[in-house]
């Protein structure tokens, strides 16, 4: 007598994949996938607290008149959801050797495009009283982190860690 569940058994399987499958595209999708426009970025969206680390090096012909050497700095920068932030941060700078430590306060103007890109531009008063391009980078993570980078003429500077608080 021949065995006839081995046949049965292929034709039921493949149609129960092809099931699960087809209900797969229809709408059981990944959340995460589900709406592309979630990791789309804007003003308002990316409001809010974030806290930062960077390094850097100052040129000769930096834009501070500050001596040449490196620099680094921790702070906070808050975004207000209509294109403006304000930025509180320690800076850390090498005078001669001897360690020199400053409390800028910046503020100004934000721009985030879609793709998540921003710039940051302001001033600093006692160094950069007219307002210039400060910041550029990307959001990353959902919107929780950026990466970002200074443009201040005659420093080097990349913030390594930037994460929303």
């Amino acid at each position: 007598m021949r065995n006839i569940r081995p046949r049965l058994f292929a034709p039921w399987l493949v149609l129960s994949l092809s099931a699960l499958l087809a209900l797969g595209a229809v709408g059981c999708r990944n959340p995460a996938l589900a709406n592309e426009s979630e990791d789309e970025c804007s003003i308002a969206n990316v409001a809010g607290t974030y806290g930062f680390v960077g390094f850097g090096q100052l040129l000769p012909t930096n834009a501070f008149n500050l001596p040449p050497g490196p620099e680094s700095n921790v702070g906070r920068f808050a975004l207000d959801g209509r294109g403006s932030f304000v930025l509180v941060e320690t800076v850390r700078v090498s005078v001669k050797g001897t360690d020199q430590f400053i409390n800028p306060r910046e503020s100004g103007t934000y721009t985030v495009d879609a793709g998540c890109n921003f710039t940051l531009t302001g001033s600093i008063p006692h160094f950069i009283p007219k307002p210039i391009k400060l910041q550029i980078g990307v959001f990353v993570n959902h919107r929780k982190e950026l990466r970002a980078m200074g443009t201040v003429p005659g420093l080097f500077q990349n913030y390594v860690s930037t994460t929303r608080v």
